[in-house]
């Protein structure tokens, strides 16, 4: 993406109609590259998961997400599914996204060594951004609230949002500012979906993960609902915030 640089490296060139498409070959790149490197096909389905940093945020998402993805997988992944075009559950992945030497990454790899996850688990950290490449090469997420959802949109990928709240702070949050997380706020619409304390159980992520996993081209719908809001969430000029 060097053309979108100028010489010193103080600019970055952006534009509303073409950002998103330039962005995206660079993710396509990415996604090959870090497929190769982990031994991922192309047609494999990837789940990208972002448990939390918190250990209450990972004590909140791990055993609904597991559960969901279980659910999922068991309905749409051979031999399990009713479909006989169902592909093997070999072709289905589970990236997990932990931050190093955080209360979450300690309390999610001792989860895992206690309960089974269906289907393959590749688990990647913050170090030299491994995540965001993993996130270019996935094809759904699932993420705790946090800047990770902003990095998300970034790299093009559909993402629901878990959030831990009880019900009359979810009220206030809705009286007040509509939307939770910071995307959907600069769009000012409900793109990449809040899922809320008790709504974030493991029925409703595997329905979520299905609706996407038949409508492949929901992710081209909430890249062109994001189209030229990603600029406005970058930090490369002054926001006035009086």
């Amino acid at each position: 993406m060097s053309h979108l640089i100028n010489h010193d490296g103080s600019e970055l060139h952006v534009s509303k109609r073409y950002f998103s498409s330039d962005v995206e070959k660079a993710i396509i790149q990415i996604r090959k590259e870090w497929r190769d490197a982990h031994a991922v096909p192309e047609n494999a389905h990837v789940i990208f998961y972002a448990p939390g940093n918190e250990k209450n945020e990972t004590e909140f998402t791990s055993e609904s997400v597991r559960k969901g993805v279980k659910e999922f997988l068991l309905k749409y992944s051979a031999p399990t599914s009713l479909s006989p075009k169902a592909h093997p559950l070999s072709n289905f992945v589970t990236v997990i996204s932990l931050h190093s030497g955080s209360e979450g990454e300690k309390y999610m790899r001792e989860f895992l060594k206690e309960k089974e996850w269906t289907g393959k688990v590749i688990i990647v950290t913050n170090d030299e951004n491994n995540h965001l490449d993993a996130m270019c090469a996935s094809d759904v997420g699932i993420i705790h609230d946090g800047q990770m959802i902003s990095s998300a949109a970034a790299c093009h990928l559909p993402t629901m949002n878990l959030f831990n709240m009880r019900m009359h702070h979810q009220w206030y949050h809705d009286l007040f500012n509509r939307w939770w997380n910071d995307m959907n706020i600069i769009a000012d619409r409900n793109v990449y979906p809040e899922i809320i304390g008790g709504e974030a159980w493991f029925g409703k992520i595997a329905d979520t993960l299905a609706e996407w996993y038949v409508k492949p081209d929901q992710r081209y719908v909430m890249i062109r609902n994001f189209d030229g809001f990603v600029q406005e969430g970058m930090s490369y000029k002054p926001i006035d915030r009086s």
